[in-house]
């Protein structure tokens, strides 16, 4: 990036380099940089020069991602779903738009905490849940760890089916 600046730089500094003008022995006209024997100097005019004006960067490519207002929505489980399942398995699925920069990390908070580690797809599978009402929210941050937005809290309920196991009265010895 650095390099590609630096050439950009150099090439939009006005030439100063002289022109010249012949004419050969089959009076085909010529203009060179170099000087020819005969040659005469042109004086060029100041609109023949090239200039080039660069744009200013407000900011680093970073700092231009970061500014991308992403939505980041939970698409499973749906708001107060009831989630039926003995072991507490379930899985939570979310969608961002726009698409984010390669390198970016979901965070799944489930009752306010954070739940495993951040990875690079949004989708989670949990396991060993306990019943009850809980509240599942995602964490999506840039690949420099800076938190680019939140989703919305949602609210599910975990049913686990509960049996009493039969009472067998035990033969007295």
């Amino acid at each position: 990036m650095k390099i590609l600046l630096l050439t950009v730089a150099l090439l939009s500094l006005p030439l100063q380099a002289e022109v010249y003008r012949w004419v050969d022995e089959q009076g085909v006209v010529h203009y060179s940089d170099t000087p020819i024997e005969g040659a005469v100097i042109i004086e060029l005019n100041e609109n023949t020069h090239n200039k080039m004006v660069l744009p200013t960067l407000q900011g680093s490519a970073q700092e231009q991602t970061d500014a991308v207002n992403y939505e980041v929505l939970i698409t499973e489980p749906e708001q107060q779903a009831t989630i039926r399942d003995n072991n507490g398995d379930f899985k939570v699925v979310a969608s961002v738009s726009p698409q984010p920069p390669k390198g970016t990390r979901y965070q799944l908070l489930l009752d306010g905490q954070d739940w495993g580690s951040a990875q690079a797809q949004p989708l989670f599978q949990l396991t060993g849940i306990d019943r009850g009402e809980h509240t599942l929210s995602i964490k999506v941050y840039n690949p420099a760890g800076k938190l680019l937005t939140t989703t919305p809290e949602r609210i599910i309920y975990l049913h686990q089916a509960f049996t009493r196991p039969t009472f067998r009265p035990q033969p007295r010895s």
